[in-house]
């Protein structure tokens, strides 16, 4: 079940200008999560080739039991500033601070554990997946004069187009380092790293820098033997990102009938790379911190509608 709760106040500071501030909690309780009761324990000798021998109930594989035990928690700021439409021109902008933490981010199936850490929610408990500490969101909608008292060709050509935007800025999302390996030979699959020393770098290093190398990859190293690693769940953030769309539409009238509509449309207007999270598994070092993907690069697109 889920526990929700809010306080927002607004007040009007200029004509139709009006600011607010809201608190925002989520608490989720008796939420489910899988583990698997029949998970190999280590032992001396442990290898991936005798995880079925050091089961509890050796006749069998995966005992996997679904729980409803779990928790989750989120808590936001959000300051918002709006302008209804005044003059052909309204604006809206929306900043949220936010902290998100549960144990398992995802819907558990009976099918898959949901916990690295089998049997211990405690070890598990973290940032969620989607967990987004800043994010401002800025839009606005500019409809020019219709220019009525010009002739037919500046009307047409100048007079009634329609300028819209919207503007997202964010921090990064949070992602695990990993060993890349069943380093506790539980048959659970990878376990987190340990980590060693300060994973953190200079966030202002050139970017060829930070793609190559984005955390300092000499904190971390594989679990210890027998152990599920000493790094916490979704303690790194990824790059954060900016982004620009932009829309141009006007509406041509034809006939009285007849109303043509043009509109261009620029998403990642400034073809800002948005960069993914680096790799995270320890195992694999010539690909262990770097950073090997991003977002849609700049997309336009136009159309035309006839509307009769």
């Amino acid at each position: 079940y889920m526990e929700t709760f809010n306080l927002t106040l607004e007040h009007e500071v200029a004509r139709n200008l009006v600011a607010r501030a809201s608190y925002i909690g989520n608490l989720g309780r008796r939420l489910s999560y899988t583990d698997d009761l029949n998970y190999a324990r280590y032992a001396p000798g442990a290898t991936t080739g005798n995880i079925q021998q050091r089961r509890p109930y050796g006749d069998f594989g995966a005992i996997l039991t679904t729980y409803s035990a779990g928790t989750s928690s989120y808590h936001g700021l959000q300051l918002s500033m709006e302008r209804r439409v005044t003059r052909g021109f309204s604006f809206e902008v929306n900043y949220t601070f936010s902290k998100s933490i549960d144990e398992t981010s995802a819907d558990t199936t009976p099918q898959n554990p949901s916990q690295t850490v089998p049997m211990n929610r405690t070890l598990n408990r973290g940032v969620s997946d989607f967990d987004q500490r800043h994010r401002l969101i800025a839009s606005h909608v500019w409809t020019l004069p219709e220019l009525s008292g010009q002739n037919a060709l500046v009307r047409g050509v100048l007079g009634g187009w329609q300028f819209s935007g919207i503007t997202t800025i964010r921090s990064g999302g949070p992602f695990s380092v990993m060993s890349g390996t069943d380093r506790a030979f539980s048959g659970l699959g990878s376990t987190f790293a340990d980590v060693i020393g300060d994973p953190f770098l200079d966030s202002g290093r050139p970017r060829a820098e930070r793609i190559e190398r984005y955390f300092n990859t000499s904190a971390f190293t594989l679990a210890a033997p027998g152990t599920f690693g000493t790094s916490p769940r979704n303690t790194m953030r990824g790059p954060g990102a900016i982004n620009f769309d932009f829309g141009l539409m006007k509406i041509f009238p034809v006939t009285e009938q007849v109303r043509l509509q043009f509109r261009a449309e620029m998403f990642n207007a400034f073809n800002t790379p948005s960069f993914n999270n680096p790799f995270a598994n320890v195992n694999t070092p010539s690909r262990f911190g770097r950073i090997e993907g991003a977002g849609s690069p700049r997309i336009m697109q136009f159309a035309m509608k006839i509307s009769f």
